[in-house]
């Protein structure tokens, strides 16, 4: 990405000299490994403190522990010496120097929490900058050396338009928003490619919002459900403290699956130890701001893996007679709590024989929950085990909205369970597997000696990439688009047998497409086989938690227009600003999270009677943005500066939900539409406004770009 300056929100100091007779600036940001406690106010390197160039030798010291760190920088000078145990990130900017304007990407060699002590630090590609950090800590090469503030807080002031509530009155709040990547107490930093990015740091509603507002979490297996695999008491084997490790890690619910055996005797009265956990996790996640799903996940008459022919509970009416009791007395327990904390979702993975038996069982379920709960929102999955496709056989009641569909995502299977051992024929399969592309290739198929391992390779073998796996859940994507409904998939993960990067690849085009098409998820699962933790509670691989943490929810395309879109049912948007800061004028991008509650029928706008002013547009009835806005930026810590939002020339696309024409309005209107995928399946010149004949087009979601600027993601649905 070209851009005209270097991109920073934070006091900069320069440091240069001569690298093949030209000066790079380069930013530099080190931080404490330790403690990572804030440059300003902990450490005191305060702007008053330092005078570049001036001073030869700068010393600063942070203390923590009982021990002290002392990271020199020399000013001025090309050397800043790095003592052990500190670590330094280096950030995307843009080179100035005399032969031109360089795009410059770092290459980042040490990342997280390793010293730079002990490894070479250097930029990889043609046209940047290259230094390297030797054994004692010298940092050698041109660099310009940055100290910020951790946390710069935004007032975003946002007003739910169908409760009137201020979201800072709750959890959105000025100490609710991070950097990317930072989460309370701790730094922000490196582990996505950051681009000066701000998002809403656990940004939920009030508890008494009657909206279930979740998008990242996390199943809790094996404690409640499966305990044969647990190892240990219940008791001692998912506690608050587990639950609190999850909320720093980034997640906002859990998914709680129980057995019936575990929560009932056979006679259904409750287990009294189980309902008191059922009750204490429910506590826990209010404590820590999360939400939760009680899942139904194995009754002793339906158990997922059995031949569907076989379960019981589609042969015998007493027994879906009992699933309904079941959900009857759970709603009776836990129905007090407040809607925005916790959900039901009825039967893991119905393995049914047919649609017609499961769909007349989980509407009576919902009718008898609905006696006592009309507003609890409640969790369905089609039959052929939670599958996207059997979304389109799931029929619900009419006019009720409080459903979420759910759907279970593990393709391609030889994947996410390779060598599972509970698998006839994958458990003792030892074969290389690739991600994207060709699972397995041929030559390592045609080498296969044994018959059945081949032929089961042979069955689960095939070409897989991001846009195949959102192909095999576009039937539950345009079924909750049709219904109007919150879309969940509330399994997806890969077993830890499979190679850690094919895993990590895959991992992250599955968690993409999910935010991309604001499908709210959660891994499989916490600890076990699947889990993002081992048995022992150590981190598995930290990218996976990274991929299924980052977004905090719907995570919208960034498009700087007046008209961007603003998707039905959702009240979050991005937009770029100038922002007008003492150190100059920086480019710089706010993102914003869904809160669910739909802007795209009446005008939106933040909160514009505090006299410090508050930012405020408005979205018309086609859901497009409009107005001027002003953003509150605390320049450097105390300081205050008011900045505007400059917007270019206005465009209106509408309908947001199209049938058979879109139409544009504004610009000088160079128009392309394009697929999902990327494939495009439009161009048109025009100099005047114009309407687009889109009859032809299959339901489904595009996007529309006009003047190679302005964005805009449609929906297609059946005239």
């Amino acid at each position: 990405m070209k851009i005209k300056k270097i991109i920073s929100l934070f006091f900069i100091f320069s440091v240069s000299a001569t690298l093949l007779a030209q000066n790079y600036p380069v930013t530099l940001r080190v931080v404490d490994k330790t403690f990572g406690v804030r440059t300003s106010n902990d450490i005191g390197q305060d702007e008053k403190n330092i005078v570049a160039g001036l001073s030869e030798e700068l010393k600063f010291q942070g203390q923590g522990g009982g021990k002290w760190y002392y990271p020199l920088f020399k000013m001025p000078g090309t050397t800043g010496e790095v003592v052990k145990n500190d670590t330094a990130w280096i950030w995307q900017a843009t080179i100035q120097a005399p032969v031109g304007e360089h795009s410059w990407r770092p290459c980042m060699k040490s990342a997280g929490y390793n010293s730079l002590n002990k490894v070479v630090a250097y930029y990889g590609e043609k046209d940047e900058l290259t230094f390297n950090v030797d054994a004692s800590g010298k940092v050698n090469g041109t660099t310009e050396i940055t100290i910020r503030d951790e946390k710069y807080p935004v007032v975003l002031k946002v007003i739910d338009k169908s409760k009137g509530k201020k979201t800072n009155a709750g959890a959105f709040s000025e100490e609710n928003i991070y950097l990317v990547g930072g989460k309370p107490n701790e730094p922000a930093n490196a582990r996505t490619n950051l681009q000066n990015e701000f998002v809403l740091h656990n940004a939920i509603p009030n508890f008494s919002d009657d909206k279930f507002d979740f998008s990242s979490g996390v199943n809790i297996g094996v404690w409640l459900s499966q305990t044969s695999n647990r190892g240990g008491s219940a008791i001692n084997y998912f506690k608050k403290t587990d639950l609190k490790k999850l909320a720093d890690m980034g997640y906002d619910h859990i998914r709680l699956p129980v057995d019936e055996k575990e929560v009932f005797d056979t006679d259904l009265n409750f287990n009294p130890e189980t309902r008191q956990l059922i009750h204490d996790a429910i506590a826990w996640c209010k404590e820590y701001n999360m939400r939760i799903i009680l899942d139904m996940h194995i009754t002793r008459s339906h158990y997922f893996n059995d031949d569907k022919n076989s379960i019981i509970l589609w042969k015998e009416q007493a027994e879906q007679d009992k699933l309904v009791n079941i959900w009857d007395k759970l709603s009776q327990e836990f129905g007090h709590y407040p809607i925005g904390l916790l959900a039901y979702e009825l039967l893991n993975e119905a393995n049914a024989p047919n649609a017609d038996v499961w769909n007349n069982l989980s509407a009576r379920i919902i009718a008898k929950i609905r006696e006592r709960e009309p507003d609890r929102y409640l969790i369905v999955g089609g039959i052929s085990h939670n599958s996207a496709s059997a979304l389109s056989t799931l029929t619900l009641p009419e006019n009720d909205k409080k459903l979420i569909l759910a759907f279970h995502f593990y393709s391609p299977h030889l994947l996410t369970h390779y060598q599972a051992s509970w698998m006839d024929g994958l458990k003792d399969l030892v074969i290389p597997l690739h991600y994207p592309g060709q699972l397995v290739v041929k030559k390592d198929v045609d080498a296969i000696k044994n018959e059945k391992h081949k032929s089961v390779v042979n069955y689960y073998n095939g070409f897989y990439n991001k846009s195949i796996l959102k192909q095999q859940m576009q039937v539950a994507i345009n079924r909750a688009t049709e219904l109007g409904l919150k879309l969940y998939c509330s399994e997806y993960g890969c077993i830890s047998n499979t190679n850690k990067e094919v895993k990590q690849r895959w991992i992250h085009d599955v968690a993409e497409i999910f935010r991309e098409n604001d499908i709210a998820f959660s891994i499989w699962g916490w600890k076990a086989n699947f889990g993002i933790l081992d048995n022992s509670g150590n981190i598995r691989d930290q990218r996976v938690i990274d991929e299924t943490t980052r977004g905090r929810g719907t995570k919208f395309n960034l498009f700087p227009s007046t008209g961007h879109v603003i998707e039905k049912n959702d009240t979050a948007w991005i937009w770029s600003a100038e922002i007008e800061a003492r150190t100059g004028c920086y480019s710089w991008t706010p993102c914003a999270y869904s809160t669910g509650k739909s802007i795209n029928e009446s005008i939106y706008q933040y909160d514009t009677s505090e006299a410090n002013g508050a930012l405020q547009f408005a979205v018309g009835l086609d859901g497009t943005v409009s107005g001027n806005t002003t953003l509150i930026i605390p320049d450097g810590g105390s300081a205050t500066s008011l900045v505007n939002v400059k917007y270019p020339e206005e465009i209106r696309v509408s309908p947001v939900i199209f049938s058979k024409f879109v139409s544009i309005k504004g610009g000088q209107n160079n128009i392309k539409m394009y697929t999902l995928s990327g494939i495009k399946i439009l161009e048109k010149e025009t100099c005047s406004d114009i309407d687009i004949n889109t009859s032809h087009l299959a339901k489904g979601f595009y996007v529309l770009v006009v003047d190679d600027k302005y964005s805009y993601k449609l929906s297609k649905v059946a005239e």
